[in-house]
């Protein structure tokens, strides 16, 4: 993205804006199920995203970014904090809604699962795994769900002839290319997209990537990114939130946080990530011991116990996301006197082939931009 997309993307109205959200799980113990402590999953995550921005939500596994996105599309009821959705100009609380105001609320939210073997119902048929928002939002059946299912297989870069098929019929690529049809049907307003490409093959990972790019100038779509591979986020965002057991460190756009990390846990993630100079002499950074426990967190900053920039400070009282730059938030109290160690920002291999190239394309053999 030019920095004239990015400055527009900036002026658009928040869609997504997430608010102190916490997600807790109880701990249950003896014959009786009696609660004995609560899994922190989530504890305290704020972000926003806005209309055509894809941000990308990164962390280890573990560190409760999917639940966060799941709760978020409404899928889960959070234990605080606030979910608030823009939809026909006003702002509506997610998990306010009776149910029938979540299945309208569905429309405008869709969410992409990680794993497209486990995702897709093994016993429909394509037209029926794709056609079944259509059928429960809107009622549309028979022939005219089969003329609503064939362009939408078409704009994912499938053949229409596909309809009648099952997904053991499909590689992992064309499963995801389902998911992604499945996800578009009700024309949502944002799709999250819960590490979408973590399951396949690179060569394919490229073709999914250039072809959800492709999909979200085509039909205007904001996308929440979720993801472990640094990569794949430096391509497809335009802005990073960065998590670590349960609570956001750090966000920016997301060349600025690549180049210059402001907080040590964004930092150490990135010296983890292949430099793509190979005369590039940056060491790793090793973090000493392990991800300290969701069901006991460490006081203060929950890094400071792995952090090789902590003083006595960090173990006082929890620091809070703060600006320490325009648009840009850390939660390190040290994060105005560290300098630390990034990446510079080049395209991937595959990057170039986008949409209109073989990458993009699919079954179709045509650009799903075309279809």
């Amino acid at each position: 993205m030019s920095d004239s997309e990015g400055a527009g993307v900036a002026e658009r109205p928040e869609l997504l804006i997430v608010e102190n959200l916490q997600k807790h799980f109880p701990i249950e113990k003896g014959l009786l199920r009696r609660t004995v402590g609560q899994i922190r999953a989530v504890d305290g995550v704020s972000f926003s995203v806005r209309q055509g921005e894809t941000l990308g939500l990164v962390g280890e596994s573990g560190c409760g970014k999917t639940t966060a996105g799941r709760v978020a599309a409404g899928l889960s009821r959070p234990s605080g904090g606030t979910v608030m959705f823009l939809s026909g100009g006003a702002r509506i609380d997610v998990h306010a809604l009776s149910r029938r105001e979540l299945k309208a609320f569905r429309r405008h939210v869709q969410m992409v699962f990680q794993d497209p073997y486990s995702s897709l119902n093994p016993y429909l048929r394509v037209i029926e795994i794709v056609g079944e928002p259509l059928e429960v939002q809107a009622g549309i059946r028979g022939a005219a769900l089969r003329a609503e299912v064939e362009p939408l297989l078409e704009a994912v870069g499938l053949r229409p002839s596909y309809t009648d098929r099952f997904p053991h019929e499909f590689s992992g690529g064309q499963r995801q290319r389902i998911s992604l049809a499945r996800a578009l049907a009700l024309k949502p307003q944002l799709v999250i997209a819960d590490e979408p490409v973590s399951a396949l093959d690179v060569s394919v990972q490229a073709q999914i990537l250039n072809l959800m790019i492709e999909l979200q100038r085509r039909f205007g779509l904001s996308y929440l990114f979720i993801a472990h591979d640094l990569s794949v986020v430096r391509y497809v965002c335009d802005r990073v939130a960065v998590m670590y057991l349960g609570r956001i460190v750090e966000t920016g756009a997301s060349e600025a946080v690549f180049r210059n990390p402001r907080h040590p846990y964004t930092e150490a993630l990135l010296s983890a990530f292949p430099a793509p100079d190979p005369d590039d002499t940056d060491e790793r950074i090793v973090l000493e011991g392990d991800v300290p426990s969701a069901a006991n967190p460490p006081a203060g900053c929950a890094f400071h116990t792995r952090c090789p920039y902590a003083v006595g400070a960090c173990s006082g009282d929890a620091p809070r996301l703060g600006e320490i730059a325009a648009g840009r938030l850390s939660a390190c109290i040290r994060a105005g006197e560290l300098t630390l160690q990034g990446r510079a920002i080049t395209k991937p291999p595959w990057a170039a082939a986008q949409a209109g190239g073989s990458s993009a394309t699919g079954e179709t053999g045509r650009s799903p931009a075309s279809a």
